[in-house]
């Protein structure tokens, strides 16, 4: 899966349910997102740049996802994922992250 991707798709429900049908049995979801925040200021700033300037400015990236549960929702183990925050460009504010394995639930996909 490429990294970076599911703040921009358009329905990551859909996306997410996709990588996960063509997975082969064993497979796994390797992500590296920014997600949206935990803490309520952080997670307020993200909802608003998301809803003003952010999207048209950074190629339909929508910062307040939240891409973990997202994955979750989609039937995956997120146990091999971790959060984190860091600071990609210095014209960039500290964004937080996920980065690691997941793994369908589900061997049959259900």
């Amino acid at each position: 899966m490429p990294s970076l991707v599911l703040c921009s798709v358009p329905d990551q429900r859909l996306a997410l349910r996709e990588a996960r049908r063509v997975l082969r049995p064993g497979g796994e979801l390797r992500v590296y997102e920014h997600v949206v925040a935990e803490r309520p200021v952080p997670r307020a700033l993200q909802k608003f740049a998301q809803s003003t300037f952010w999207p048209r400015a950074f190629g339909n990236c929508h910062p307040a996802r939240d891409t973990l549960q997202a994955v979750r929702d989609a039937g995956f183990d997120t146990s091999g994922v971790r959060r984190f925050v860091m600071q990609a460009t210095p014209v960039e504010p500290p964004m937080p992250y996920i980065l690691g394995r997941a793994t369908p639930l589900f061997a049959d996909g259900g």
